[in-house]
């Protein structure tokens, strides 16, 4: 424990949703890039909104969310961020 030194730890993902039932997936596609999935494993339709992790810096400047998203059962979205 260094009690003088400010730490900041970002824990979580990237991209948030306000559905727990959606799996999400976000890859570094590029230097500056990303790829992020969003998957319904359920047999019924979902809907959820999407949005930026404020904490995550590398998409602080992209123009992204929230978005409101509608996934049919079995089924992924994709978005390149």
């Amino acid at each position: 424990v260094c009690p003088n030194v400010k730490t900041e730890l970002l824990r979580g993902l990237p991209i948030v949703a306000d559905n727990p039932a959606v799996f999400l997936r976000v890859t570094q596609s590029g230097e500056t890039s990303w790829s992020l999935e969003v998957h319904n494993p359920t047999d019924k339709p979902v809907v959820t909104t999407l949005r930026k992790n404020r904490f995550f810096d590398p998409l602080k400047d992209k123009h992204f969310g929230p978005e409101e998203v509608t996934l049919p059962p079995g089924s992924s979205i994709y978005r390149e961020l």
